[in-house]
């Protein structure tokens, strides 16, 4: 068994998702992720997904996420 876990974050001006609609934007979230792991493995359970508003960040907060995310 795998655990994998994933963090995404995009800012506001390019966002698609209503803030008050997050349960369907995390239905489809879920749905896409499940179904692009299930190319690697027999068996996917995805635990949880939530989406969160965030206010918009900066580049340089995006290029750091990035790094940490590559350091994993």
């Amino acid at each position: 068994m795998r655990n994998i876990q994933i963090r995404l974050r995009a800012p506001d001006k390019f966002s698609e998702f209503l803030e008050n609609d997050t349960e369907q934007a995390e239905l489809m979230i879920e749905n896409i992720v499940a179904e692009a792991l299930l190319q690697f493995f027999d068996t996917i359970v995805v635990d949880s997904v939530t989406v969160q508003h965030v206010p918009e960040y900066s580049e340089v907060d995006t290029v750091q996420s990035g790094i940490e995310s590559n350091n994993l």
